[in-house]
């Protein structure tokens, strides 16, 4: 097994209510682990709490409640800056994360300003710009000039440029074209081999996890219930609710007419049914 890279230990998280409501839960005691090298395959309907646990694996969220560690070193309000020079985020809408005033160098560039000087900085968004397949020609353009699979490279050398250890890639394909996810996913895989990338892949596309992940983690409405290699998570789905995520994914000749959806139990227990293939009962 891969050194540990990044530790959840029961995390909550929860938002006080308004007018009179309950107190929101968004994460409710969640614990995992991330390894060196691997990508994680995060997954479950929105408002299940996907992106607020990878707001708090970046440290841009303080828990209520809980631990987070990185490379074996607890992260404190001390450490937490330091940290976070490893971490970086792939956003969901590649056009809305990108300055539309500045050209695609000045944007891969501008996070390396606080640590280098203007021609080193140049030098490494120059080199980052062509690892994702862009040219120094096209580092002089602006996002409108670009396509939204380009933007998408350029909001992934913006985030490998200060050469990262972790990155969240948050719905990273969900607003480009079908033609375009397979092309993003392959240059996701192809850096992390290059640059010996860990990532969290948070997605409500089960294929797309499925192609991507070596295992896969299953939140419920703020609850981590299942957790297992993609195999497994796949071919032997074991919580009620991962079922039914698998059961929702469209295929020829099944009715696109969704059943009735059943009453699901969290669980209390935290089992491992097979090695590595964790679930709540």
């Amino acid at each position: 097994m891969a050194n540990e890279l990044l530790k959840l230990a029961n995390i909550t998280v929860q938002y006080p209510g308004r007018h009179g409501k309950p107190e929101l839960v968004a994460l409710d005691d969640v614990s995992l682990t991330i390894y060196e090298g691997e990508t994680l395959g995060l997954v479950g309907e929105s408002g299940s709490g996907k992106t607020t646990l990878g707001q708090v694996a970046l440290s841009l969220l303080q828990p209520t409640s809980g631990e987070i560690a990185f490379a074996g070193q607890p992260i404190t309000k001390h450490n937490r800056r330091t940290v976070m020079d490893d971490m970086q985020l792939i956003f969901q809408d590649p056009y809305e994360s990108l300055n539309p005033k500045h050209t695609a160098l000045e944007l891969v560039r501008e996070p390396l300003r606080r640590s280098f000087d203007l021609s080193t900085a140049t030098e490494m968004a120059t080199q980052a710009l062509a690892a994702v397949g862009l040219t120094p020609a096209d580092g002089e353009k602006y996002p409108v000039a670009f396509s939204g699979g380009q933007r998408q490279r350029i909001g992934i050398a913006r985030a490998i440029v200060g050469q990262p250890k972790f990155i969240v890639a948050d719905e990273p394909i969900s607003a480009l074209d079908v033609s375009i996810q397979a092309q993003v996913l392959s240059l996701m895989m192809a850096l992390r081999e290059q640059r010996a990338l860990t990532y969290l892949f948070i997605s409500h596309d089960l294929s797309k996890v499925q192609a991507i992940s070596d295992r896969v983690a299953v939140l419920y409405f703020g609850h981590l219930v299942e957790l297992g290699p993609t195999a497994a998570i796949f071919e032997n789905p074991l919580h009620p609710y991962t079922r039914e995520l698998l059961a929702a994914i469209p295929s020829i000749g099944k009715p696109l007419i969704a059943q009735q959806r059943q009453t699901i139990t969290v669980g209390t227990s935290w089992v491992e049914v097979t090695p590595g293939h964790f679930v709540r009962q």
